[in-house]
């Protein structure tokens, strides 16, 4: 009961886009802004998954935190950024592009 009571909105998470979804073979580390009711918090995690859709950029991550039960959420590409010294990804694994990436 505590772990439902724990789950709180996280106000930039994204819908799921549609489509079959699968983790990348080597995940980049990066630094996420979680934009909560309380306030923002930037946390260190690995982007597993990134697409590129009529409704914009969105990146997969993966989130250890009480509040999120799921363990991972779809955020805007705004709010995730490679941490400094991640090595750039030789190809993209999937069949939509890293825009985000670029951006940084």
């Amino acid at each position: 009961m505590d772990r439902i009571r724990a789950v709180r909105p996280l106000l930039n998470e994204r819908p799921v886009p549609p489509g079959v979804h699968h983790d990348v073979q080597h995940p980049i580390p990066v630094v996420v802004t979680l934009r909560w009711e309380t306030g923002d918090e930037e946390v260190e995690t690995i982007a597993l998954e990134w697409w590129t859709t009529r409704a914009g950029s969105v990146v997969r991550v993966r989130v250890a935190d009480q509040r999120i039960p799921t363990g991972a959420v779809w955020l805007p590409v705004e709010d995730v950024r490679p941490t400094p010294n991640a090595a750039r990804p030789a190809r993209v694994e999937h069949s939509t592009t890293m825009v985000w990436w670029q951006r940084q």
